[in-house]
C-alpha cells in the first residue's frame, strides 16, 4: 500500500496542487483507514477537483470513490448488468463499513 501514497504525492506533483493541501491529507487518511485486505486503488483527480479512487475486477466489476476535501463520497459500484450500486457517505477518519464491503465484492471477483 506504501506506493499509493507515493502514487498520491506524484499526482499532487503532477496537478500543481501542493501536498498538504487538505484534499490530500484526507487521501492519506484515506488510504491508511483501508483495510490490509483490500488491494490499492488506482488514484486520479477528478474535474471537480476531488480525489477518484478505483478499484477493478474481471468482466467489468468495478467500484469508484470520489472523496472531497470535506469528506464526501460519492461511490458507484458495478458488478453486472443487473447489480449495480451507487451513492453518497462521509469519511470521517474511517471508512463506511457498506463500502468496505463493496471493495470486497470487487476484489473476490478477480
Amino acid at each position: 500500500m506504501d506506493y499509493c501514497f507515493d502514487d498520491l504525492y506524484a499526482l499532487a506533483i503532477e496537478c500543481g496542487i501542493p501536498s498538504h493541501n487538505n484534499l490530500f491529507a484526507v487521501g492519506r487518511a484515506f488510504l491508511t483507514a483501508l483495510p490490509a485486505d483490500i488491494a490499492a486503488p488506482s488514484i486520479d483527480l477528478d474535474q471537480d477537483g476531488d480525489l477518484v479512487f478505483d478499484w477493478r475486477g474481471p468482466q467489468g466489476a468495478m467500484l469508484t470513490l470520489c472523496l472531497a476535501d470535506d469528506g464526501q463520497l460519492n461511490f458507484a459500484a458495478r458488478f453486472n448488468d443487473h447489480y449495480t450500486r451507487n451513492g453518497q457517505d462521509t469519511f470521517d477518519d474511517s471508512i463506511p463499513t457498506d463500502l468496505i464491503g463493496l471493495a470486497r465484492k470487487v476484489i473476490a471477483t478477480r
